[in-house]
């Protein structure tokens, strides 16, 4: 929920969204419709963050909702108050709250059914925040980003600054028909001045800045790297400040996300807890690649989301929530799957807007291969339509990859004999049948032009045996 403009918040106007909330809070506490005061002060909370830091009024009232959670033992409201009055609690009265969290996910457990010791022993596990063998998701405790003495003893962990990739729609290869069609959503147009002047002319007459991110945009390509490569591209294009957000597996084989962030995002140690403190990205690299455990109960019943995850991976996907609901917020996600996301994540980036990154064209082959070519100038001795003709159907990533290995292959041959050996024909081929699907057309000209080469190398060295063999006789 938004509020309107609120100048101060913590002023006594009764006319303050924030101010009503908090009153209308406290009279459905006296009235003694605690599920109602909990939320009215959570929203008094809200409505306030939204203009700057809260009151202590508005923080009490978020006390207030903590203890309602607790009384009710309602578990995902408790949850969602923890870490929201995280920042403003001592280091004890955050233990208590973990420990109060503890006990009511033991009683929770313990009436699906699960025998009393193996329910205290879960709850200890989720409260210990980390040992769950199917967590979504990890997180690694701070070490880099400056924190104060409550910070560093935060459990979402250590928020690494964000690698060194800042690829605009400029840099990239081959997505010419893509960046055109991004364009058209008014994306990788901020140095065309004739746009500039457009969105000028729409500001003065219809009154607005820009229009709210309403939606998801979720990039799909059957190439997963060139999904993520664009997605990347189009967050620099945004020119906002950028939270990365990817799932890889740690030493123990583990699923444990990644959050790389921007330089210049404000209050990096509380990302987590606060969400995003103006306008920002959110990038979600290969949404489809993200497990979502299976935990079940007796009976095969499914237990609550909030008992699958670990308290950290709750907050990770709380985050992100917010942004989706934060419309100075653009999400995006890349994705290898098309439309078919899994529910869980459906629902939580709904409503979605699908852009699909479609196979390089041949302009953009040709482009992909006259710069492999620069990079590699053994390569440029060989056909370059046909290379480009016979790599149709591959991705941006394949026909870098089929150069690399080509080349690779040359240099080691060369190391082995001591001189130069050039990527041949044939080299580059035998790359390009590795990705090339075997019922595709390419497939069929690229295996027939190897087995004519090689037909070829028999028959001259059977013409060179038969000249030896002359020559032998002939002395």
């Amino acid at each position: 929920m938004k509020a309107p403009d609120e100048r101060n918040e913590g002023a006594e106007d009764p006319t303050s969204t924030a101010r009503a909330y908090l009153r209308l809070a406290d009279q459905a506490a006296r009235r003694g419709d605690l599920p109602q005061s909990a939320h009215l002060f959570l929203a008094a909370f809200d409505a306030a963050r939204a203009k700057g830091k809260p009151s202590a009024d508005y923080v009490d009232g978020l006390r207030k909702a903590w203890k309602t959670a607790v009384e009710l033992e309602d578990t995902s409201l408790a949850e969602h108050v923890y870490g929201l009055l995280e920042p403003y609690s001592t280091a004890q009265d955050v233990d208590a709250h973990a420990r109060h969290l503890q006990d009511m996910a033991q009683g929770a457990l313990e009436g699906f059914g699960m025998p009393s010791e193996e329910a205290h022993g879960f709850a200890q596990m989720l409260a210990a925040d980390g040992g769950q063998a199917n967590a979504l998701l990890h997180m690694a405790r701070p070490d880099e980003v400056e924190t104060d003495a409550e910070s560093a003893s935060d459990e979402t962990g250590h928020i690494p600054d964000a690698e060194d990739e800042q690829a605009g729609y400029a840099d990239l290869v081959g997505y010419d028909t893509a960046i055109a069609k991004m364009g058209e959503r008014g994306i990788g147009l901020s140095d065309n001045e004739a746009f500039t002047e457009f969105l000028s002319m729409m500001r003065r007459r219809h009154g607005i800045e820009e229009a709210s991110c309403s939606q998801t945009l979720l990039i799909g390509s059957d190439c997963p790297d060139d999904a993520n490569i664009f997605m990347l591209a189009t967050g620099v294009e945004l020119h906002e400040p950028a939270v990365r957000m990817r799932v890889e597996e740690n030493a123990m084989g583990m699923p444990t996300l990644s959050i790389m962030l921007q330089k210049g995002l404000k209050n990096p140690q509380r990302l987590l807890v606060n969400g995003f403190d103006g306008k920002g990205v959110l990038m979600l690299e290969n949404i489809d690649e993200w497990a979502v455990p299976d935990l079940t109960g007796p009976d095969d019943k499914p237990f609550p989301f909030y008992f699958q995850l670990t308290s950290g991976a709750m907050q990770a996907v709380s985050f992100i929530r917010q942004a989706v609901e934060d419309p100075r917020v653009q999400v995006l996600a890349s994705t290898s799957s098309g439309r078919d996301l899994e529910p869980f994540f459906a629902d939580l980036l709904f409503p979605l807007d699908y852009f699909d990154l479609a196979a390089p064209t041949r302009e953009e082959r040709g482009a992909l291969w006259n710069h492999a070519c620069s990079m590699h100038p053994s390569l440029r001795m060989l056909d370059r339509e046909e290379l480009v003709r016979c790599t149709e159907g591959l991705s941006r990533t394949e026909v870098f990859a089929v150069a690399r290995q080509a080349v690779e292959q040359a240099w080691h041959e060369g190391i082995r004999q001591h001189r130069y050996v050039p990527v041949t024909r044939e080299n580059l081929f035998d790359k390009a049948l590795s990705f090339l699907p075997m019922d595709s057309p390419q497939y069929a000209e690229v295996s027939e032009a190897l087995v004519k080469s090689l037909d070829e190398e028999f028959s001259s060295l059977e013409e060179q045996v038969e000249q030896w063999r002359r020559e032998g006789l002939g002395e």
